[in-house]
């Protein structure tokens, strides 16, 4: 089954919470529109099954467990421009 989780980190969330938040997940058809909703408002889609799977065990508002630190950091490094040396 599509799933998918929307999370957001910007300087307020790091400030609040150190962390990333969920502020979205769904199922099935509920997945595919939070995906076209975040392509129509150019926020990038990252496809992670074994990732999307641990976050959409957490509740919309929640911020992400260590345990998931560095694989969420490692797309936000990617996502934001970093390249491997």
């Amino acid at each position: 089954m599509k799933r998918a989780i929307a999370l957001r980190y910007d300087a307020d969330v790091a400030e609040r919470h150190g962390a990333p938040l969920v502020v979205s997940s769904g199922e099935g058809d509920l997945a595919d529109r939070i995906a076209r909703a975040a392509r129509d408002y150019g926020v990038p889609v990252v496809y992670d099954v074994p990732l999307a799977l641990a976050l959409s065990e957490l509740a919309e508002g929640d911020a992400i467990p260590e345990s998931l630190y560095e694989p969420v950091a490692a797309i936000l490094w990617a996502l934001g421009g970093g390249s491997e040396a």
